[in-house]
Order: structure tokens, then sequence, then C-alpha cells
């Protein structure tokens, strides 16, 4: 079984309530509250369908073995691996050496394996989750490492969370995910947006 834990969050928004506010036209702090909820409820939404944390996020992956050639980081864009540890077979907790293994970043999706002269350490049996993956994804720490159609899906899908919010408006057709949302989203998500 493998399990991911967000274990330090990100410490900034890829977009502000003030440009939020912008894109409604709003100018008093009346509904500021309600705006960041739906700021923060659009960059849940737009990480979700572009299947990428648009902030650094550092993540813990546990996995119960080693998988075969190569192990797939759950989150992208991946930055950085802060440690790769496991259980020995003497059932001691060590620190896989960085030297010997390889990182993909600039995959779809980020990868470790061996190098050519290495493998995979020996596991120790008998332990739940003795391989434990520390890594940092995000595309950074500034609001300008995020792309700029992403942080404007973000402000367009957060006004549209405010301003819509009922799913049913008599007499109205309903549209879940407006055409320009899809355009703005579909540009670096992994997955097929619906």
């Amino acid at each position: 079984m493998a399990g991911l834990v967000e274990s330090v969050a990100a410490s900034t928004y890829p977009v502000t309530v003030d440009e939020v506010k912008e894109q409604l036209r709003i100018t008093d702090d009346f509904d500021d509250a309600k705006i960041t909820l739906c700021r923060n409820a659009a960059i849940e939404q737009i990480e979700a369908w572009q299947n990428r944390k648009l902030m650094n996020t550092t993540y813990i992956q546990y996995l119960d073995s080693w998988p075969s050639p190569e192990i797939i980081l759950p989150r992208n864009p991946v930055s950085s691996i802060t440690s790769i540890q496991y259980i020995d077979t003497a059932g001691d907790t060590q620190t896989w050496a960085a030297s010997e293994y390889q990182t993909d970043f600039n995959s779809t999706k980020a990868r470790v394996k061996p190098t050519v002269s290495a493998s995979f350490p020996d596991l120790g049996t008998d332990y739940l989750n003795p391989v434990i993956i520390t890594f940092v994804a995000g595309y950074g720490t500034a609001t300008s490492d995020v792309p700029e159609n992403t942080r404007q899906a973000v402000t367009v899908w957060a006004a549209h969370l405010f301003e819509q919010r009922d799913h049913v408006i008599i007499g109205q057709a309903i549209n879940e995910v407006p055409e320009m949302m899809k355009s703005l989203i579909t540009t670096n998500s992994l997955v097929e947006v619906i």
C-alpha cells in the first residue's frame, strides 16, 4: 500500500485576494472572507484538474516496496528530492545516497531510478511502508513562478465560484466549466479537462 502525506504546505498563494477582487470589480473588503474561500477552492480545483501543485509543497510518499523499474512521484512538477529513506534487512532506517539514484524532473511525471551501476537497496521484510520519499512539488515559492495562464485560470475560476454560488439558475443553462476555463487550464494539464 502506498500513501502520500503533505508535510509542509505552501507558504504563499499563486493569486492574491486582491487579484480576484480586481477580476470581480470589487473595491470594498466586505466579502473578503468569502472571496478567500473561493480563491482557495479555485486553487485546489485547478491543481486537481491539471494534476499539478502550483506552489512549492513538501510531500512524504510511503511505499511498501521498490517499484520496478522506477518510482513515479505522484505530485508534479517536482523541484527536488529531500531524501529517500528505507528500512534495511536489519530493521534500521537508512538514507539512500543521492549518488546511487538518478532523477528525471523534466518528464510529464517525475521519476527516480537507480543509476546504471546501482540497484534498489534491499528492504527488511515484515515492515509496513519501508520506503519513505520526501520531495518538493510545485512551480516555486513566488507567484511569478506559476505559469500566467494558470494564474489567470485561478483568478477567473475563483470569481466564477463567487458569482455563481448555486449550481442551478432558473431559466439559464449552466456550464460547470466555462469554455474559457478549459482553454486556460488545458495548457499545463497532465490530464484531460472535461
